[in-house]
């Protein structure tokens, strides 16, 4: 391969990981703000927040799995502070997905 072909397909990897890296920041900024909006836009509605703990059990998978799944954006999550939560939607919406991909 042409040395200068090598250094452009380097720098435009370097670059993708860079943008990666600022929109996985971003993601979890609106992830933040989307349990406040929620709680702000629901005072009376109680809404019910799974660990990590629970939603393992929940879908019989392990914490590694769980973790792959929310680093590919398959299960969405809350994230306050360095607490990951889920709610039922999360959770209900991740299980639809699965069962369209099975048909």
């Amino acid at each position: 391969m042409d040395e200068s072909v090598f250094s452009e397909v380097t720098n435009a990897l370097q670059n993708a990981e860079q943008t990666t890296v600022l929109l996985q920041g971003v993601i979890r900024k609106l992830q933040r703000a989307d349990l406040d909006s929620e709680i702000k836009a629901n005072p009376e509605k109680s809404i019910k927040l799974y660990t990590v703990k629970e939603v393992e059990k929940i879908l019989g998978i392990s914490e590694t799995a769980l973790w792959k799944l929310r680093r590919m954006n398959e299960i969405s999550y809350y994230q306050k502070e360095r607490k990951i939560l889920f709610s039922e939607n999360h959770i209900q919406e991740y299980l639809n997905s699965i069962e369209k991909k099975a048909m």
